[in-house]
C-alpha cells in the first residue's frame, strides 16, 4: 500500500517554525524561541551528555518515542532542483519530541550517538541546489537513524541540503555526540553548513549564539576574570555558556552514576531558574557508555531512566511511547506503553494549541496517519543493502 505524504511534508514545517517562534515575548525583538543549553563530558572516554530546554511559557508537554531500525522512511516530494531525501533506519533510538513522532527535539540511538537542537538567530540554510534535500524538523531523527559516528555526520553537507524556513522562523543549531565522546557542532550560518570538532570544538558547549561568538566572549571573560568574579548581567545565552564551559573545563572524570549526578548538577545550575531566566522545562542526561538515559521535568522532578540495551527496536516489535511528566521513577524501560494514535494524537493536537500552529485537527490527524504507515522490512536486512541507503527513493507498496 502507498502512501501519500504530500500534506504531511508541506504543512509540517510550520509546526517546526513555531517551536522557534511564537508570540507575546518580553524579548526585544518580540519572539519567543527555544533558550537551550547543551554540553559533553568526557568522562573515561565515553560521553556524558546534558541538555536542558528552557522555555518561557507553558509547554511542559512531550512524549518518549522508542524508534525502530529497518523502517522505510519515505517522503516523496520534490523542489523544482532535487528530490526529499527518503531512508531506511539503520539503527532504533529513543527520542524526546515536543510535539509529535519524528520531530524530535533530543535523543540517543542504540550505537550512543546522542544529538540535541537549539534555536540559533543568525542561521542561513543553503540554496536551493541539485543535492537531496531534507526539511530541518527532521534531520535529528535522520542522524539517529543512520549514523553511529560524529566523522560520519559531518560528511552530510556535501551530499544533502538542509532546508529550513528563514528569520523570524529561527533556525536550529545542533551538538551531537558519538559514544566516545567525540562531538560536533553542527550550524548553517551563510548559507553553509558549518561544523566545529576536534581541535576547533574547545569546549564542548551549546546554547543560543553563534559558537565562536561563544568562544570569543568566554576567553575574553576568562582572561579578565582572574580572581573568580561572578558572570556580570549579559545576554541569556552568553551567560549560560560561560557558566557551562567553566564548569566542564574543570570537570575531572568519575564513576558512571557520579558522572551523571555532576551532569545534572551543571544542568541545575545553568537552569533558567537559577539564573532567573526562562525555566527550565526538561533536564535530559544521556549515559553513552552504558546506554542509559537520565531525565526529569518540571512536572515530575523525580529523576526516571531508560536502560536502551532493554529495548526491543527491532521493526516487527510493538512500538513503545511514554508521556514524559508521567508519575513514574527509576527505570521506566519496562513501563512505557504500547503505542497509542489517540494519545499521540491527543498530545499533538494540545501541543499545536499551545505553540499556536495554524493547522486544523483533520490535518493533524492525516499527518499521524502517515507516520504509522512508514513500512518495516524484515530485520534480517543484509549490511550491503543496509550501507548507504541514505537517498533511497524506493516506495512503500
Amino acid at each position: 500500500m502507498k502512501t501519500k505524504l504530500l500534506a504531511f511534508l508541506f504543512l509540517f514545517p510550520t509546526i517546526i517554525s513555531n517551536l522557534f517562534t511564537c508570540r507575546n515575548n518580553v524579548n526585544t525583538d518580540n519572539s519567543v524561541f527555544l533558550e537551550c543549553t547543551s554540553f559533553c563530558l568526557d568522562n573515561k572516554g565515553y560521553a556524558i551528555f546534558g541538555s536542558n530546554y528552557d522555555y518561557p511559557e507553558d509547554n511542559t508537554d512531550g512524549l518518549i518515542f522508542v524508534n525502530k531500525r529497518n523502517i522505510i522512511k519515505s517522503f516523496p516530494e520534490n523542489d523544482s532542483l532535487s528530490n526529499h531525501v527518503c531512508w531506511i533506519s539503520k539503527y532504533g533510538s529513543v527520542s524526546f519530541n515536543l510535539v509529535m513522532s519524528q520531530a524530535a527535539f533530543a535523543g540517543m540511538n542504540e550505537a550512543g550517538l546522542v544529538i540535541s537542537v537549539m534555536g540559533l538567530r543568525d542561521s542561513k540554510y543553503p540554496e536551493p541546489d541539485k543535492r537531496p534535500w531534507i526539511h530541518t524538523y527532521l534531520l535529528i531523527q535522520y542522524i539517529l537513524d543512520n549514523f553511529s559516528s560524529v566523522e560520519e555526520i559531518l560528511t552530510i553537507g556535501s551530499s544533502m541540503r538542509i532546508y529550513g524556513r528563514t528569520p523570524p522562523y529561527f533556525i536550529p543549531h545542533y551538538l551531537v555526540s558519538d559514544k566516545y565522546c567525540n562531538c560536533a557542532v553542527i550550524e548553517f550560518l551563510n548559507g553553509k553548513m558549518i561544523a566545529h570538532s576536534g581541535k576547533y570544538l574547545p569546549v564542548k558547549v551549546l546554547t543560543n549564539t553563534i559558537y565562536d561568538n561563544s568562544i570569543s566572549e568566554w576567553r575574553k571573560f576568562s582572561a579578565q576574570n582572574k580572581n573568580g568574579q561572578p558572570i556580570p548581567e549579559m545576554n541569556p545565552s552568553m551567560r549560560r555558556f560561560i557558566l557551562a564551559a567553566d564548569m566542564i573545563s574543570s570537570y575531572m572524570p568519575l564513576d558512571a552514576q557520579a558522572a551523571v549526578n555532576s551532569a545534572f548538577n551543571i544542568l541545575q545550575e545553568i537552569s533558567g531558574q537559577k539564573i532567573k531566566g526562562s525555566p527550565t522545562l526538561w533536564s535530559m542526561v544521556f549515559d553513552t557508555k552504558n546506554l542509559r538515559i537520565h531525565f526529569k521535568t518540571i512536572v515530575n522532578s523525580e529523576i526516571r531512566m531508560i536502560d536502551v540495551q532493554k529495548l526491543d527496536f527491532s521493526c516487527q516489535s510493538s512500538l513503545k511511547m511514554a508521556d514524559i511528566n508521567e508519575k513514574l521513577s527509576g527505570d521506566i524501560a519496562d513501563d512505557l506503553k504500547e503505542y497509542s494514535s489517540s494519545m499521540h494524537y491527543e498530545h499533538a493536537l494540545t501541543a499545536a494549541n499551545k505553540w499556536k500552529m495554524e493547522i486544523t485537527p483533520l490535518e493533524l490527524m492525516k499527518q499521524i496517519r502517515s507516520i504509522e504507515g512508514f513500512a518495516c522490512i524484515e530485520d534480517g536486512l543484509s549490511d550491503d543493502k543496509s550501507e548507504n541507503n541514505n537517498h533511497t527513493t524506493k516506495q512503500r507498496e
